[in-house]
C-alpha cells in the first residue's frame, strides 16, 4: 500500500467520505470522487480503512460500562451538585429498568395471530382520549385495559 493510499484511509476513517478523503490524500479534485470509490473496492485498502474506523470507534465511543461507571461516580460524589447527582441516579435507574411504565395493548386482527404488546406510557394532548394517543390514531388497533377484552392464551 502506498503512502498516498494510507493517507486516504486515514482521511476516510475521519470523514467517511471517499471523495473528500481522496482530496485530502492528494488526489486531484477532478478525479477525487472516482478514485475514492475505486480505492474502497480494493480489499487491502478497505480492510485498512475498516481497521482505522474500528480503532477510532474504540477510542471515541463510550461503551455502556464506561457510562455506568461515570454515572455511579457522579451519583456518589458528595462534592457534585445535587441536581447532577440526582440526574445520574435517574440515568442508572432507567438503565436498570426501574422506571419502566408499561401499558398492555392487545391487537386482535381477523385471520391473523393475536399479538400482545407492552409499550411505555405515551403522553397525549388533553383533547384526545388516551386510546387514540396510544395507537397514534390507527383504527386497526384495539386497546384493551387489563381485565377488559378477550383473553389470549
Amino acid at each position: 500500500m502506498t503512502q498516498r493510499q494510507k493517507r486516504f484511509c486515514a482521511a476516510y476513517a475521519s470523514t467517511l467520505n471517499a471523495a473528500e478523503a481522496a482530496r485530502r490524500a492528494g488526489y486531484s479534485e477532478a478525479t477525487a470522487r472516482q478514485i475514492g470509490a475505486e480505492l474502497l473496492t480494493k480489499p487491502d485498502i478497505r480492510a485498512f480503512c475498516d481497521r482505522l474506523i474500528a480503532e477510532d470507534d474504540d477510542r471515541l465511543i463510550a461503551e455502556a460500562r464506561e457510562i455506568l461507571r461515570y454515572l455511579t461516580k457522579t451519583m456518589r460524589d458528595e462534592n457534585a451538585k445535587q441536581a447532577d447527582r440526582l440526574r445520574a441516579a435517574e440515568g442508572l435507574a432507567k438503565f436498570q429498568g426501574m422506571f419502566t411504565e408499561r401499558k398492555e395493548i392487545k391487537i386482535d386482527t381477523p385471520n391473523r395471530p393475536r399479538v400482545m404488546v407492552y409499550l411505555p406510557e405515551i403522553e397525549h394532548d388533553d383533547d384526545e382520549d388516551e386510546d387514540t394517543a396510544t395507537t397514534g390514531g390507527r383504527s386497526d388497533l384495539v386497546i384493551y385495559k387489563p381485565g377488559d377484552g378477550p383473553h389470549i392464551d
